[in-house]
């Protein structure tokens, strides 16, 4: 079931089910969910970490909280859990206190990762748990949330400066709302070009992908603006000219975010794998002279002055 459908029902009174499996980049309409199950069911979420999540963790919400409140379950990364496939198949669940689990990465299903370890998975599919897919977030759509949001915030920009604001937010949805959160303190009279990126924090993944464009475009100076700690410069670097290779070499779902790819496609036209390889290269034999004692700043201003030459 697609994610709107699938909130729109919740909300006219979906029957409760024991399972809740998202699947989809995007952690923010997972925890909007979450949110309204716990005012639903009147139960707290326990989050736990797919990456080191034990049977033990998985099932503790089960016991209730202190002074018998309710509890339920919220499983993030849920294809790093390698206990998953026996909390579904061995502890209680019920619709009453039931497992969320957000399956980050989109070619990991549910119906595929747990169907050897359950008796009778297409019935437990369509009896005890719902299947709740996201889209990918595109250019469009992400502009069309951030305008929503503004307007729930009460924030008004002329269109030159939304697209500024655009071009500055990362393209994760939980991370965009914080920083947008952070703009709204400021009220639609006090947000200048200036206070926008005095307050807004690049993930590294955006960082990376700035400074590769940056670098291809041969704009050394702007790549070193970019980036708010000139220290992580070359780290940042070599992973987005890692992601660039990928899609110059036409890798299926290596660049992440995907929204990025397109971009890096326009660019195969002009910059061919090997131009990338050599860039890369250079980027990180100049990461292994930083970690020997030389200036990480030094080391890339080094570096791009070799790929102007």
């Amino acid at each position: 079931m697609k994610h709107a459908e699938f909130l729109k029902k919740f909300k006219e009174g979906l029957p409760l089910r024991a399972f809740y499996f998202f699947v989809g980049p995007e952690r923010l309409p997972v925890d909007a969910f979450v949110q309204r199950l716990s005012e639903r069911l009147g139960a707290s979420p326990l989050k736990v970490w797919g990456h080191d999540a034990t049977l033990e963790e998985l099932g503790s919400a089960l016991g209730g909280g202190l002074f018998g409140a309710r509890r339920f379950t919220y499983l993030l990364w849920a294809e790093e859990a390698k206990a998953l496939k026996d909390a579904v198949a061995r502890l209680p669940f019920t619709p009453e206190s039931p497992l969320v689990a957000w399956f980050s990465v989109d070619e990991r299903r549910p119906e595929a990762y747990l169907a050897k370890r359950l008796k009778r998975p297409e019935e437990f599919f369509k009896r005890d748990a719902y299947v709740v897919r996201s889209p990918q977030l595109d250019e469009e759509t992400f502009a069309k949330w951030v305008a929503k949001e503004l307007n729930i915030m009460g924030i008004r920009l002329k269109r030159d400066l939304f697209a500024e604001l655009l071009a500055l937010l990362p393209r994760d949805l939980t991370h965009a709302k914080q920083e947008l959160s952070k703009l709204a303190l400021y009220g639609a009279e006090g947000i200048t070009a200036e206070t926008r990126r005095e307050i807004i924090s690049f993930t590294p993944e955006v960082s990376g992908f700035k400074a590769v464009d940056e670098a291809v475009a041969g704009r050394p100076r702007s790549l070193l603006l970019a980036l708010l700690k000139p220290e992580e410069a070359l780290s940042l670097l070599s992973r987005g000219l890692a992601n660039l290779l990928w899609a110059l070499w036409g890798v299926p779902g290596a660049v992440q975010p995907r929204w990025k790819a397109r971009d890096y496609a326009k660019l195969s036209r002009e910059f061919t794998p090997r131009d990338a390889a050599a860039l890369l290269r250079r980027v990180l034999a100049s990461v292994v002279r930083a970690r020997r004692g030389s200036s990480s700043k030094i080391e890339l201003l080094r570096s791009l002055l070799e790929v102007e030459r």
